[in-house]
C-alpha cells in the first residue's frame, strides 16, 4: 500500500446504515497479470457517453505521471484501497487524487522529484496512456 498519498473517504452506500469514514490510499493488485502495478482510470466523454477504461502502472510509471502533471491535466483516477485493518463494504472506489496529497518529502515524493517532468515519454507510459484514450 502507498500510504505516502492518502485522502479522506466518506462511503454512503447502500452497504451501511450510516455513513462511514476511511482513509483511502493507492494500493497494487495482489494477484493476477497486474500484481504489484497500480490500476489508473480514466473517464472519456463523448457527445453520446462516458467510456471508462483502467490500465496499470507501476509505481515507477505513477511517480512519473505525478511529476509530468499528467494526473491532474487529465483528471486520471487511482483506484483506492481502506488504510491497514480497515474493510471497505463495497468496491475500491476509483479517485481523483492530486499531487497536493502525496506526502512531502515522503519516499515517494521523492520519487516523484526525481522523474523527468518533460521529455519523451517512455513508450510504455505513452502506450498506456494511448489505451486509456488520455492520449491520441
Amino acid at each position: 500500500m502507498l500510504t505516502d498519498i492518502a485522502i479522506p473517504h466518506t462511503y454512503k452506500g447502500k452497504k451501511a446504515s450510516q455513513p462511514l469514514l476511511f482513509t483511502m490510499h493507492p494500493a497494487p493488485n495482489r494477484t493476477g497479470p497486474h500484481a504489484g502495478k497500480f490500476e489508473i482510470i480514466f473517464t472519456r466523454k463523448t457527445e453520446m457517453k462516458s467510456v471508462k477504461r483502467s490500465a496499470h502502472v507501476t509505481l515507477g510509471e505513477l511517480a512519473e505521471l505525478y511529476a509530468r502533471g499528467l494526473i491532474e491535466q487529465h483528471k486520471i483516477r487511482l483506484r483506492l484501497s481502506p488504510g491497514a485493518g480497515e474493510v471497505y463494504p463495497d468496491a475500491h472506489p476509483g479517485k481523483y487524487v492530486s499531487s497536493a496529497h502525496i506526502v512531502g518529502n515522503s519516499d515517494f515524493d521523492r520519487m516523484v522529484k526525481k522523474s523527468p517532468a518533460s521529455g519523451v515519454l517512455p513508450s510504455s507510459l505513452r502506450s498506456t496512456l494511448v489505451q486509456l484514450g488520455a492520449i491520441s
